[in-house]
């Protein structure tokens, strides 16, 4: 079970409350009765300016821990490009939360760790027969965005965003064969 730290339960403010992510220390076993380890969990929507947060608490905090867990349902694709980079740079082993979801943009983060493990049972342990929590879909404008677009415009960026999706994803190492599969997948939908 995740053991909460109080010491270190930082919200980004970068955003409405409730629509940023949420960056805090907790701690897991990856075996049943095994010693806990340390790790950042990244819970809430993915938002503009969460990978400079990111990137300063690690600074500022001179953070240790070498796991990182989400919870997730995805959010804004470039900010999540970005804050991959900071997560492939720092060497992080990446999982998804038990009950947990890494959905749409949450899985680049998930993607950029150099050991990615599926989603951990009751006690935070690697379980591989457990279900993974992760579901994808290509690469979409919001509706916000697209409101101020021409049909073409939105078309072009669209394609733009699907594009980069693909080029971080195999940055990351991700199999051609699943990240042709991601980009198969409406946006309207999600598989895991």
């Amino acid at each position: 079970m995740f053991r909460s730290s109080a010491a270190f339960a930082i919200g980004v403010g970068l955003a409405a409350a409730g629509h940023a992510a949420e960056f805090k220390r907790v701690e897991f076993e990856l075996a049943p009765g095994g010693r806990p380890i340390p790790a950042i969990e990244i819970s809430g929507e993915i938002s503009q300016g969460d990978d400079i947060e990111f990137r300063n608490i690690l600074r500022k905090h001179r953070i240790t821990e070498s796991h990182l867990i989400f919870n997730s349902p995805g959010g804004d694709l470039a900010t999540a490009v970005r804050l991959a980079r900071v997560i492939r740079e720092y060497g992080f082993m990446t999982a998804v939360a038990k009950n947990g979801q890494c959905l749409s943009a949450c899985f680049v983060l998930y993607a950029a760790g150099f050991v990615r493990q599926g989603q951990a049972s009751s006690t935070f342990a690697y379980e591989p027969s457990a279900p993974s929590g992760i579901g994808v879909h290509r690469a979409y404008e919001s509706r916000e965005s697209m409101r101020s677009m021409t049909p073409e415009q939105a078309r072009t960026s669209t394609k733009h965003a699907q594009g980069e999706m693909a080029k971080a994803l195999l940055e990351f190492d991700v199999p051609e064969t699943i990240v042709a599969k991601v980009n198969s997948v409406p946006s309207n939908a999600c598989i895991n």
